[in-house]
C-alpha cells in the first residue's frame, strides 16, 4: 500500500478522499488548481499505487 502522495505545486487532487494509506493498485487523478493550466495537455493525470511507490505523475501546471 502507498502513503497519501504529495500534491506539488499548483496542482490538487480531484478525489477528496482523506485516506492517508492507498491499496496496491488505486489510481488517483490529480488536475490544476484554479488559475493555472496544464503545460502539456496530452499529459497523464493520474497516478497508480505499485506496491508502495506511486508511478511518476506527468501533469505539471502553469
Amino acid at each position: 500500500q502507498c502513503e497519501r502522495p504529495d500534491v506539488g505545486e499548483n496542482r490538487i487532487l480531484t478525489d477528496e478522499s482523506n485516506n492517508q494509506t492507498f491499496t496496491n493498485g488505486a489510481n488517483l487523478e490529480y488536475k490544476c488548481a484554479t488559475g493555472y493550466v496544464p503545460v502539456r495537455s496530452s499529459a497523464s493525470r493520474t497516478i497508480t499505487c505499485f506496491g508502495t511507490e506511486w508511478s511518476n505523475l506527468e501533469l505539471q501546471c502553469k
